[in-house]
């Protein structure tokens, strides 16, 4: 079943195979008990034991085909944000809410 941790969160915490975070390292995954120089805590990462599909969010919008915090995004700062709105219903999204 394997170790059930990440590197970036440090062996105190459990991370199961159903969880998901917004926390992205770049290169080759580490074997279990690879030490690292930084750590984050499940907070800074955003990690999350729960469905995080476009499909399972309270902003998708329409037929499950539109993201409403992209639109909101979009509406309330044009100077800033020009996001598409268009979503795949089965995709992840880090930002996604319960």
């Amino acid at each position: 079943m394997g170790d059930r941790r990440c590197v970036i969160h440090g062996p105190k915490v459990t991370v199961p195979g159903t969880a998901s975070c917004g926390f992205y390292v770049w290169g080759v995954p580490h074997p279990a008990g690879t030490e690292t120089k930084f750590r984050v805590t499940p907070e800074e990462s955003g990690l999350v034991n729960r469905e995080v599909r476009c499909e399972n969010c309270t902003w998708v919008e329409g037929d499950m085909d539109r993201c409403g915090l992209y639109r909101l995004l979009n509406q309330r700062m044009p100077g800033v944000f020009d996001l598409d709105t268009h979503i795949d219903k089965h995709g992840c999204c880090n930002a996604q809410q319960s």
